[in-house]
C-alpha cells in the first residue's frame, strides 16, 4: 500500500512541476460554486487576469436587474465636477488614479450577466483618462463642450462586463485651470 501511495504521489508531483501555465480552481478565486468550465470561460474572457470571484448580493442582483431591464437609466449613476486651480500634469493625475483603481478592488471588478452571474474582480485594471484643452475657445464655447461631454457621458451606458465602473474626464479651461468630471 505505502508503494502504490509513493508511486501515485510522486506522479502527481511530477505532473505538476510539469505544468507550463498555473492550474486553477474555483476555490482559488473563493467561488467553490463555480463549475471547471465556467472558470475556464472566465478565465478566457478576462484573459486570466482574474483576482476574485463572487456571486452578487441580493441588492446586487436587484441593481444588475433593474440596470439590464432598462440600459438607459442612470438611476445609479453618478457624476461630480471638480474645479482644480493649479498644474495638473495629467501623465501623473492617470498615474495616481489608477494607483487607487489597483488599491480597490470594488473600482476593479466587472459583472458577468451572460447564463452564469457573478462579480469578478480582476487583478489588474486600467482606467484611462479622457482629456481635451478647451483652452483655445471661447468661454461660452468651453463651457458648451463640458456641458456636452456631462450630457453625453450621463446618456452612455456602463458595460458592467467589460468596461470600468468608473470613468475621468479633464478639461483643461485655461493655464492653470481644470474641470474633473
Amino acid at each position: 500500500i505505502l508503494e502504490g501511495y509513493e508511486s501515485q504521489l510522486t506522479g502527481l508531483i511530477e505532473h505538476c512541476v510539469n505544468q507550463v501555465e498555473p492550474q486553477y480552481t474555483p476555490s482559488d478565486f473563493g467561488d467553490v460554486s463555480l463549475s471547471l468550465k465556467e472558470l475556464k470561460e472566465l478565465e478566457a474572457r478576462f484573459k486570466h487576469n482574474i483576482q476574485s470571484i463572487y456571486p452578487l448580493s441580493p441588492m446586487q442582483e436587484g441593481m444588475l436587474f433593474l440596470s439590464l431591464m432598462n440600459q438607459s437609466s442612470n438611476a445609479y449613476f453618478e457624476q461630480s465636477i471638480y474645479e482644480v486651480q493649479g498644474q495638473l500634469d495629467i501623465s501623473l493625475f492617470e498615474k495616481h488614479f489608477n494607483a487607487i483603481v489597483q488599491k480597490y478592488d470594488v473600482l476593479r471588478t466587472a459583472f458577468v450577466h451572460y447564463g452564469l452571474v457573478r462579480q469578478v474582480v480582476l487583478a489588474q485594471r486600467l482606467v484611462p483618462i479622457y482629456y481635451e484643452d478647451v483652452s483655445p475657445l471661447t468661454e461660452v464655447e468651453m463651457l458648451q463642450r463640458v456641458e456636452a461631454y456631462q450630457q453625453a457621458n450621463r446618456r452612455r451606458a456602463f458595460r458592467l462586463d467589460t468596461e470600468p465602473l468608473i470613468r475621468l474626464a479633464v478639461f483643461k479651461l485655461a493655464r492653470d485651470s481644470y474641470t474633473v468630471i
